[in-house]
This record gives structure tokens, C-alpha cells and sequence, in this order.
């Protein structure tokens, strides 16, 4: 006799769907499989989705035990009245101790009165009790409301899982996908479109639809789940609002108190999930102004705030304009504003140099302000020997006769309407040279060098005697201290500064010369001292209130201004403080509230008719 069990794992090993394999229906010693019974029955299920629990058929022998030793094929088939679905899964299945467990069944398509039949070879076949299969969809249990663009759908869309007969399928814990609809191609649909139902129902927090248009509609699928399309919904462009109009503002001060631009939607309410950023301009310009300070600025909550802007020409009737970046809508424009005339400490704004350069030498001479020579590039590098003109009464630049020796860090004095450039550094060496400029034939002359080759020396002019101040030399940072006299051509040492500086800036006042601020190779020097040209002495003085890399020293009214950066500050906002000789005393003055390109390309302060000016990338000027 063929040995039953070795025919059974050959049969199955052949194939499982051989119809010439057969098994031996023995149930081992004495208890042959008669039958077939199911021993877990299927329940209703919904189309699409796995038996649970998992169907099991076993194997019986006429006194209704399981034939443990039965490893026959059992195959599993829909009853033959159920016309037009279908039984996925695995079908065939070889039984293990007489029981075959269908673990992956499912039906396709929704019936009532459905019949499962297990059958086996030369066993009677079993058929199921009716069960029933639902069909499944999905919902938007929440639809999605009609957006501001850009901004997340709110309420939250759901999406819910039921039955046929609308019953949310609490057991459902599957992923639901978001797509856009047929209409949505362009709709920028953007945030998490993948979410793990929980009890049926899928929320959707950050769905965005980021272009403005009209008929959008979602799509949600599950594989088995008949797909749901929402609504048609409309993405709205928010509406810019100016929620904090400006005021009428003194030209070259801040704009006070700081406009707000609000993104709103069609009902007023604000956005406060929009993030995109916001322009001001000016709209109506009555006078040419420029608008200075941050002017695009970031929503934050829905709100964009500019605390900086600064009009620098004074006109009647001014207006912003605010913008967005798409998709933000139609552009708002503020209340009419006027820009009135600032006359006391006050910064305006200037023609800028024609070529702003590094470390120029600054000087005043019959009310014009020259900048002579310097660098085009940081470090030194690009040195020139460029001559331009600043006149106050037309603000305008005209370029001058050059230098005979470009350089960078020269000194720059006047004596009698003539400005002298003493020292700097060429490029690559140490200029001692001196030099001329009669701005009458627009000619330079050439004078007796410095003693010693300096740049960045500071400059001071007594009674016809021009000082030449600290700087570098070639031995180091210097404190030496020499003069010059343009009727003989020739120089003399005097006493030396207590604290030798490079970058020293110097002021008159009263027949005293004021060293002051510079580099000290310790770090930057906020040490003042006063020379005496009549002792050949010198004398400390107060010390500047804030250590600054010095742009500049010049004197109005008795009055020393120093206008500089402060030290180890990557800021680019001007600082100004004034000292008073008299009092001894420092006072602290509006910073400058424009930006220039680089601290290197503001060097300089000279005083025209009572106004500072700093020139440079963005020449600015003070009114003490």
C-alpha cells in the first residue's frame, strides 16, 4: 500500500492545483477523513477586507474527530449562485494536522447570502453558513471650507470610513491618501496627505491649497474603499490692510508708532497662519523721497510690523503701498502722511560718492568737503589716488584732480583754504609723502615728506601749523607726534602722545588739539587726550562714554563730534557722541538710523556751515 503521507507532500510539492493529485482520505491508524466541516466560520465582512477571524475547515472521520493525520489539498470557492463576485486570496491550502486555515480570504462585491464550499478529494465537501459582504467608502466627514491660500483648511478636513448603509467602520485604523482633484492640478496642494484612520476617522490639520482659483475639490482613497471627492471649494487671495497707518514724521526720524499691514480674509478676520512676506513702498511721492529702513518684513500671526522706516525729503501727501509675495491679493496703500522739515538733531540722507571707497582721507575747504584717495577693496587693496567733491548747497559730487601718490590712511589737514594729505600706505609700502591741493587751479604739489612714514595719522591744524598725530609706521603703532609749517616747507618733532594710537582722530577747540579714540594694539581706544601746542604738553581728558572703531572727529560750535562704530559690532548704524572741552563731558546722540554698505565705507566726519557729514556708499548728514 502507497504510504498515504508520502503521497500527500508529493502531491502538494507538484502542484496544488494538479487535478491527477488525489490523497489517501486516511486518518491515520483506523480513522479514515469522511469529511469536511468548517470549524470557524465566515462572518459578515466588508468588500475587500480579510475574514475575521481568520476561516478554518478541518478534516473529520465518521465519529466527527478531526483526522489528525489527514494532509490532503483543500480547496475553498464562493457557492455558485454568487454571480459576479469573486474570492481573492489563497484558496488552496494543504492541511496541517486535518486542518486548513484560510488565513487571507476576501469577497469582491457586496452580496447578502453568501455560501463558502471546502472541498477535498474523495472527502464530502462542506459548505458555510450565509454571511454577507458590505460594500465599503469613504466620506469627508468634514468637508474643507473655502481657504485663504497659503494658509492651512480650517476647520480640519475628516475623512470617515462606512458601510453601505452610512455606519462609520470604527474598526477601520488604515492610511486614507489626500490628491487633488481633476481641477486641482495647479492648486499647489501641499501639507500631510497621508493619515492613519483613528476609530474610521482620518483628520487631515495642515492641508494648504498654496495658489489662489476656484473649484478645487480632494480626493481620499484606501485601496478597497469605493474613493470620496469632496466639495468644490474656492481659494481665496487675502487682502492686505494697513491696521496701523502711518503718521506725519520729521524727515530722517523713525516712523512712529510702527505701521502694521495685516493679511485678512474676505471677512476681515486676520490670517494668522499666513507667512508670507510683506514690501512697503511708497505710493504717492511728492518730493522724490527714498524709503530707508527694513521694508520687507515677515507675517508673524498674520501681522507684518515695520518699526524702522525712515523718509529723508520732506513733501506733503505721502502714501505706502503694500505688497505681498503670491498668493497674497490686491495691494493696499495707507492714509495720506506728511514728511515735515527736521532743523535739529536729526540725520538726513545725501548724495552718495560716485566711487565710495576704504580708509579715505576726509577735509573741508571753503565750505567744500573732499575725500582723498583710498581703497576700492577692503584691506588695502585697490588703492587710489581719487579726488571727489562734495558741495553742501547743491548736494553733488564733482571728481577733482587725483593725488600725485595714491594711497590709503592719509591724513588730511587745511591750512588757508589749501588741503595737504600727509602720509598713508601705497601699495605696498609706507607713503611719507606730502602734498598740496589748491582747489583754485585744481593742481597738487608735492611738500617735504613726514620724518617718519605714517598712515592713519591724526590730523590737526593751530594758528597755521598743521599736526600730524599718531598712525603706523614700520616700527609699529605709534605715538609720535611732528609739525608742519607750510610757509617753510619743513617739519619739527613735538612731545609725543601718552597713548600711542593708529586711527587717531583729531579736533580743535579753543587753541587745544583733541586726540582722540583710535587703535591702541590692545584693542580700540576710547581714550581722550588734549594737546597744548604753546607748552608742548599733554593732558587727559575724559574718556569717550563707548570704546568705537572712529569714523570721524569734527568740531561745530565748540563742540567735538565723534562719530564712530562700536567696538567688535557688526552693526552698521552710525553712532554719535559729543564732547564738551569746556564741561569735560561726553553726551550721547541719536545712532544713525540709515545702514551703509560697510564700516569701511564711512570713514570720515567733516562739518560744513554747522552740518556734519559722513561720507560714503550712503553719505549722511547730522544737524546738532
Amino acid at each position: 500500500m502507497i504510504n498515504s503521507r508520502l503521497l500527500g507532500l508529493a502531491c502538494l510539492n507538484a502542484s496544488l492545483l494538479a487535478t491527477a493529485c488525489s490523497s489517501d482520505p486516511t486518518g491515520g491508524s483506523g480513522s479514515p477523513a469522511t469529511h469536511l466541516v468548517f470549524t470557524v466560520e465566515p462572518t459578515s465582512r466588508f468588500s475587500g477586507f480579510s475574514f475575521a477571524p481568520t476561516v478554518k475547515v478541518s478534516a473529520e472521520d465518521a465519529n466527527g474527530q478531526v483526522a489528525t493525520d489527514f494532509t490532503g489539498v483543500i480547496s475553498m470557492d464562493l457557492a455558485p449562485h454568487a454571480a459576479g463576485k469573486s474570492l481573492r486570496g489563497t484558496t488552496i491550502i494543504a492541511a496541517v494536522g486535518g486542518v486548513a486555515i484560510f488565513a487571507d480570504l476576501e469577497v469582491d462585491g457586496a452580496a447578502s447570502g453568501n455560501l463558502l464550499i471546502a472541498s477535498a478529494q474523495g472527502l464530502t465537501p462542506a459548505t458555510s453558513t450565509a454571511f454577507a459582504s458590505h460594500l465599503t467608502r469613504l466620506v469627508f466627514a468634514v468637508q474643507p471650507g473655502d481657504p485663504i491660500a497659503g494658509t492651512p483648511i480650517a476647520p480640519s478636513v475628516q475623512v470617515a470610513a462606512e458601510d453601505s448603509a452610512g455606519r462609520i467602520l470604527t474598526g477601520f485604523t488604515g492610511e486614507v491618501r489626500l490628491r487633488d482633484g481633476e481641477n486641482g492640478l495647479n492648486s499647489g496642494l501641499t501639507g500631510t496627505l497621508t493619515a492613519t484612520a483613528v476609530a474610521g476617522v482620518a483628520s487631515f490639520p495642515n492641508i494648504i491649497f498654496g495658489r489662489v482659483g476656484t473649484g478645487w475639490q480632494l480626493i481620499a482613497s484606501v485601496p478597497g474603499f469605493t474613493e470620496a471627492t469632496s466639495a468644490r471649494i474656492v481659494s481665496h487671495a487675502p487682502r492686505l490692510v494697513f491696521t496701523v497707518q502711518p503718521s506725519s514724521v520729521q524727515s530722517g526720524r523713525v516712523l512712529a508708532p510702527a505701521i502694521q499691514v495685516t493679511a485678512q480674509d474676505y471677512l476681515g478676520h486676520t490670517t494668522t497662519g499666513f507667512i508670507q512676506r510683506v514690501t512697503l513702498s511708497i505710493g504717492h511721492n511728492p518730493a522724490g523721497a527714498h524709503l530707508l529702513g527694513d521694508t520687507t518684513v515677515s507675517l508673524d500671526r498674520g501681522v507684518a510690523t515695520f518699526s524702522n522706516l525712515i523718509f529723508d525729503a520732506v513733501g506733503t501727501g505721502y502714501s505706502l503701498t503694500a505688497a505681498g509675495s503670491s498668493p497674497l491679493g490686491v495691494p493696499a496703500t495707507s492714509s495720506a502722511f506728511d514728511v515735515t522739515p527736521c532743523l535739529q538733531a536729526c540725520w538726513t540722507i545725501k548724495a552718495s560718492m560716485p566711487t565710495p571707497r576704504y580708509d579715505q582721507g576726509i577735509g573741508v575747504a571753503q565750505n567744500i568737503l573732499y575725500a582723498i584717495g583710498g581703497a576700492t577693496h577692503p584691506y588695502g587693496e585697490g588703492v587710489t589716488g581719487r579726488v571727489d567733491a562734495y558741495d553742501p548747497a547743491v548736494d553733488g559730487w564733482t571728481r577733482r584732480a587725483g593725488l600725485l601718490t595714491p594711497r590709503t590712511g592719509a591724513g588730511v589737514g587745511v591750512v588757508d583754504g589749501v588741503l595737504y594729505a600727509v602720509g598713508g600706505y601705497g601699495d605696498t609700502a609706507l607713503v611719507g609723502a606730502v602734498e598740496a591741493y589748491d582747489a583754485s587751479t585744481d593742481r597738487w604739489t608735492a611738500k617735504a615728506p613726514m620724518p617718519v612714514a605714517r598712515t592713519r595719522a591724526g590730523i590737526g591744524v593751530i594758528n597755521g601749523v598743521l599736526y600730524a598725530m599718531g598712525g603706523s609706521s614700520d616700527a609699529g603703532i605709534s605715538g609720535e607726534v611732528d609739525a608742519y609749517d607750510p610757509t617753510t616747507d619743513s617739519w619739527t618733532t613735538r612731545a609725543s602722545m601718552p597713548t600711542a594710537r593708529t586711527g587717531v582722530d583729531v579736533g580743535v577747540v579753543n587753541g587745544m588739539l583733541y586726540a582722540v579714540g583710535g587703535y591702541s594694539g590692545a584693542g580700540v581706544s576710547g581714550e581722550v587726550e588734549a594737546y597744548d601746542p604753546v607748552s608742548d604738553r599733554w593732558t587727559a581728558r575724559a574718556t569717550a562714554p563707548t570704546s568705537t572703531q572712529t569714523v570721524g572727529v569734527a568740531v561745530v560750535n565748540g563742540v567735538l563730534y565723534q562719530a564712530g562704530l562700536l567696538q567688535n559690532s557688526t552693526s552698521t548704524e552710525l553712532r554719535l557722541d559729543a564732547f564738551d572741552p569746556v564741561t569735560n563731558r561726553w553726551t550721547s546722540l541719536e545712532t544713525s538710523p540709515f545702514l551703509t554698505q560697510s564700516r569701511g565705507l564711512i570713514s570720515g566726519v567733516g562739518a560744513v556751515n554747522g552740518v556734519l557729514y559722513v561720507p560714503g556708499a550712503v553719505t549722511q548728514a547730522y544737524q546738532p
